[in-house]
């Protein structure tokens, strides 16, 4: 038998006002003890309590000891570490122990696994107290179904065997709230109400391609991806391009099968068993399997556009990156001893999640919250004659509209749900919705009555919704075969499927006609004009439909006629255009993307040339050059185009090949004519730079987005004590650098564009991460630690410069110490930077994990060894044109580091700052005094005392200070320490007593009469303030600037947060 030791895990005890119940955590059973062991299980369950008290609040809290008071439930557990950790957790109550429930846990104790844990101890308080119940919503309601031969009659060029056989096999939802439904061998577009817009992919059908549908998969830039039913060739369809692209995946799409924000296919092969991750023509292999008997049932995306893989086995949701990366996991809590299989999901953008299941009670349809928390179940289908739920079945979720989709393959349906508790939660209106459901309310009283269907056939006509009404009216007359207006009205929006069939395959005519010409347009066109006589057949009399027939006919024969002569275009000899950033769109708002070179060759002079350029989606309207009057034949002329991207650029997480339309027009007399060319360019995703301009990394550094502003609070908010001598902001940013360190981001230089590689070539495309991504993955290379170091800073008031040696980036941050306290933190092993009249100190980030002093130290090495080559580059400079990329709110968490593991880094840099900044300056003081006299001596002592001074020895300082000025009364810089120190007790009289005493000897010195306009002006004191400060200007200018506030008064600079002696002070090193 295993030997057990024991070890006590401690936590901050958290309060109990919003929780029904306290669950206490006994001290774990460990084994093997080792102290490695005992602190990994430590941290990992201080973390996993944090999240749970914070995830859990409304229900449970938890903690470690009973100082919030005697628990209601205690929690048991026992680790074992060997080549696989086990563990088991077990709960009871704690006034009674013969009912247990248990809870095996097969993982590390590593970050990933904070939020399972998190789920484990939410699963023991449930299975006590089914508590999770209180807040669970009303589940969706029922608005309609839609039969897939009604909806597939819409599509034209389909035989009536394809639309009475064809079931839908996959759904994915539009930007705009559209869904695109698969059929196996043809895809349609539907709008919210279920109207048919058109079919998606009719050209690989006419050429014979029967399967490319199975299943339809949609990036947030609306690229379309179709799985096939059979075969391995995905298509893949930029939004807005006419073309689509094979993609050759080398292996049989029949499992699990997701595409990730960024254009990644993620399938799992069922043959192999094995994930591949194909990203263009990489494939690569994933492991997903976090033990031996994992099973992966399910693949999808989730909203931060990672995978999120169902583990059948283990029953839970693990989430990964797209390397396959495990970085979080959800549990759906359950009741005791209930095991559900999981046939279908949806993943809602808040990271919650619809589930189809067969459960105790049979099929079942359940949304689970981001914390595994039921919120809702639905057992059948409120029709007008009620149904239990399909037993094959997919689901797409709206999250513009709450819509929840049931593709049932079995009944060959859509189904319509409103999911309530989406849009409670989103705000959304739903007036035609609720319209509809008070409705079915009626049918479910009444279900047999053909008026009730046609009254609902009406509502929907008058919406646009053409298929559902038809649907409602073949329920009508179903019920009442002999109902004249319901045939009539059937009838009626028969013949307007028609006639939109007849509009959109005349548009698609002519868009044939006019991009390749008739003999490619001639199948067709005359697949339209069969359709026209279809309509016609119905009712002659149609003129508005002979006339668009005619006028097609027209246009097809003016196009098969030889072409009138006319005088000839210009000619655009070339287009130049860069790919383009996201992030460097306000960068294009002033400088040009591209050009484009015009010869005038019709012959003729032309006038009021100008250029445009339009990028369909990324482009709200074409952007126009400037306008050259005149052009002399076979004359040439450049003209810039400037693109003005919207902020739909911003959400790309992939890169996209899209066309950039550029439209030269001219007069050729007084006529208008233009002549247009597309452009082929890359849009990069959001996450893409080239390093020609180090600080367009400015557009990574994002201190208010949420995840990175929490984490700097939170820390900041644990570690609120403050350092004696040793500058706020030093201190501040001290604690976040080791924060950073104890999280642990482990530094991996990115293989496809590794940074010592690429600094400063154009051509090369690296991806930067976002910082929240690096805290996700807790890994990164040096523009990632970079980024997010910066943005913690940044959120925590620090101004901060990027900074690049040959090869490299690192970070400096603004001590807010003026220059001329540069002496006091420079030493042999220690660089700093003075930027803008302040002293800055270099920061290595990939080396946060060795402690701030360290990474203070490698960053000095950096900057030493390179002095020739150091680039610095304030962030705050950058931000007009690269500013920080707008993010969603992100659906993972991220638990910082607790204090006692940031204190183990912390306790050191704090210490060794202390012994860096004062005693080793002490002790070499003190060495040098003995041996020195005159001046020298006077300033070794005037240098000590400050040393002193800064760090609270005031007696020793003061004596310093008034013996230097016994000894030479000419000494100005010992005056002017003393007075500081004095500022710093509060003595601002004595201070000012001895800066006059100083002015005696030396009536200009600045730096007197700039601290003596400071104590004036801070007391209201204004024109006594002024005179001091008119001395300072007339001896140092460049030092009144900095103080400018000081020729001012009155209350509004007081408000405007320039009160004097609320800077740091200057310390005059001497002479």
């Amino acid at each position: 038998m295993k030997t057990l030791f024991t070890v006590f895990v401690c936590a901050f005890s958290l309060s109990r006002l919003f929780a029904a119940d306290f669950v206490q955590i006994q001290t774990p059973l460990v084994h093997p003890g080792t102290e490695e062991n005992i602190q990994m299980v430590t941290d990992t369950l201080n973390r996993a309590v944090v999240l749970t008290n914070r995830r859990y609040a409304d229900f449970f809290s938890v903690d470690f000891d009973d100082s919030a008071g005697a628990p209601d439930f205690v929690i048991e557990l026992v680790v074992s570490i060997d080549d696989e950790t086990a563990s088991n957790f077990s709960i009871h109550r704690a006034t009674d122990d013969t009912e247990v429930h248990s809870y095996p846990f097969l993982g590390n104790y590593t970050e990933e696994n904070v939020g399972y844990l998190a789920s484990i101890l939410a699963t023991l308080w449930n299975a006590f107290t089914d508590g999770f119940i209180s807040k669970r919503s009303d589940p969706p309601e029922f608005l309609d179904a839609l039969p897939t031969d009604v909806l597939l009659q819409s599509v034209p060029g389909l035989v009536p065997v394809q639309t009475s056989s064809l079931v839908p096999t996959g759904g994915a939802i539009k930007s705009n709230g559209h869904i695109l439904v698969a059929f196996g061998s043809i895809a349609v577009e539907l709008d919210e109400n279920l109207k048919v817009l058109g079919a998606i992919g009719r050209e690989l059908l006419d050429r014979g391609n029967y399967t490319y549908a199975g299943g339809v998969f949609l990036t947030p830039a609306d690229t379309l991806y179709l799985k096939p039913s059979t075969g391995r060739q995905v298509q893949k369809l930029v939004d807005g391009s006419p073309l689509f692209q094979p993609v050759n995946i080398g292996m049989d799409p029949y499992g699990p099968f997701t595409v990730l924000h960024d254009g990644t296919i993620v399938a799992f092969d069922m043959m192999a068993q094995r994930t591949m991750n194909i990203d263009g023509r990489k494939r690569l292999p994933l492991d997903l399997k976090t033990s031996s008997s994992s099973y992966i049932g399910y693949l999808g995306t989730g909203p931060d556009g990672n995978i999120w893989a169902w583990d059948t086995t283990e029953r839970r949701f693990k989430i990964f990156t797209k390397k396959g990366i495990l970085i979080d996991s959800i549990v759906p809590i359950t009741g005791v001893n209930e095991y559900l299989t999981p046939m279908a999901f949806a993943i809602y953008p808040d990271g919650s999640f619809a589930m189809f299941v067969y459960g105790s009670l049979g099929p079942e349809l359940r949304r689970y919250s981001r914390g595994g928390v039921l919120k809702w179940s639905l057992l059948e289908l409120s029709m007008p004659v009620p149904e239990m739920l399909p037993t094959t079945m997919s689901l797409a979720f709206d999250r513009s509209t709450g819509n929840l989709y049931i593709l049932d393959q079995g009944g060959k349906r859509v189904v319509r749900l409103l999911d309530h508790s989406w849009i409670e939660e989103q705000g959304i209106q739903k007036d035609f919705a609720t319209q509809i459901v008070a409705m079915n309310n009626e049918l479910l009283q009444d279900p047999y009555n053909a008026e009730l269907y046609g009254k609902k056939a009406q509502v929907y006509a008058d919406n646009g919704a053409t298929e559902l009404a038809i649907a409602h009216w073949r329920e009508a007359t179903a019920l009442d075969p002999y109902n004249q207006h319901a045939q009539a009205s059937l009838a009626e929006l028969e013949l307007r499927v028609l006639k939109g069939q007849a509009a959109a395959e005349n548009l698609r005519t002519m868009t044939v006609l006019e991009s390749f010409g008739p003999s490619t347009a001639q199948m067709q066109y005359m697949n339209t004009l069969r359709i026209y006589e279809a309509i016609l057949n119905r009712d002659p009399n149609d003129d508005g439909i002979r006339r668009d027939m005619e006028s097609l006919m027209r246009e097809f024969q003016q196009k098969s006629a030889p072409p009138a002569s006319r005088v000839k275009p210009i000619r655009i000899m070339e287009v130049k255009l860069d790919n383009l950033f996201p992030s460097l769109m306000l960068y294009y708002r002033s400088q040009p993307a591209g050009s484009v070179k015009i010869l005038n060759s019709t012959g003729i002079e032309i006038s009021t040339l100008k250029a445009s350029i339009l990028i369909k989606k990324y482009m709200d309207f074409p952007s126009e050059s400037v306008t050259i009057e005149t052009l002399g034949v076979n004359e040439e002329a450049n003209l810039d185009l400037s693109v003005i991207l919207n902020d739909e650029v911003l959400r790309l997480q992939e890169d996209l090949g899209v066309q950039a339309l550029i439209t030269v027009s001219y007069h050729d007399g007084d006529e208008l004519q233009a002549v247009s060319a597309p452009k082929t360019v890359t849009l990069y995703r959001n996450t893409a730079l080239s390093w020609d301009h180090s600080g367009k990394l400015a557009s990574f550094i994002m201190p208010n987005e949420g995840i990175i502003s929490a984490f700097s609070h939170r820390v900041l908010s644990e570690l609120d004590d403050s350092y004696e001598g040793l500058p706020p902001m030093f201190v501040r940013a001290a604690k976040l650098c080791d924060a950073v360190g104890a999280y642990g981001i482990e530094y991996i230089e990115d293989p496809d564009s590794p940074f010592s590689q690429i600094l400063g070539k154009e051509q090369v495309i690296d991806t930067v991460r976002f910082p929240r991504t690096t805290l996700h993955i807790r890994s990164g290379d040096c523009d990632d630690s970079t980024a997010l170091l910066g943005s913690l800073l940044e959120s925590a008031g620090i101004g901060t410069a990027i900074m690049t040696s040959p090869g490299h980036v690192f970070l400096a941050f603004d001590t807010g110490e003026p220059s001329e306290n540069e002496w006091l933190f420079r030493s042999r092993d220690f660089e700093v930077i003075i930027d803008s009249n302040s002293v800055w100190i270099p920061i290595e980030t990939t080396t946060l994990n060795l402690g701030f002093l360290k990474s203070w130290q490698n960053a000095s090495n950096l900057v030493k060894s390179h002095p020739e080559h150091i680039e610095f580059i304030p962030v705050r400079t950058e931000r007009d044109f690269y500013p920080p990329l707008p993010l969603p709110e992100s659906t993972l968490a991220v638990v910082e580091p607790q204090r006692d593991e940031i204190q183990r880094l912390l306790s050191d840099s704090m210490s060794g700052s202390t012994e860096l900044l004062y005693t080793n300056g002490v002790d070499e003081i003190e060495g040098r005094i003995s041996g020195s006299s005159g001046r020298s001596a006077l300033k070794l002592r005037n240098q000590l005392g400050v040393l002193h001074a800064r760090f609270s020895k005031t007696d020793e300082a003061r004596l310093t200070f008034e013996a230097n000025i016994g000894n030479s009364p000419t000494y100005i810089a010992s005056y002017l320490n003393l007075a500081n120190l004095l500022i710093q007790q509060d003595q601002n009289d004595e201070a000012a007593g001895v800066l006059q005493d100083g002015l005696e000897q030396k009536p200009k010195s600045a730096t007197l009469n700039l601290l003596l306009a400071r104590i004036y002006h801070a007391e209201g004191r204004f024109q006594r303030a002024l005179v001091h400060y008119d001395a300072v200007q007339e001896s140092s200018p460049s030092l009144a600037r900095r103080f400018s506030y000081l020729s001012t008064g009155g209350e509004s600079s007081r408000r405007a947060g320039t009160s004097s002696l609320d800077g740091p002070l200057i310390w005059d090193e001497g002479e």
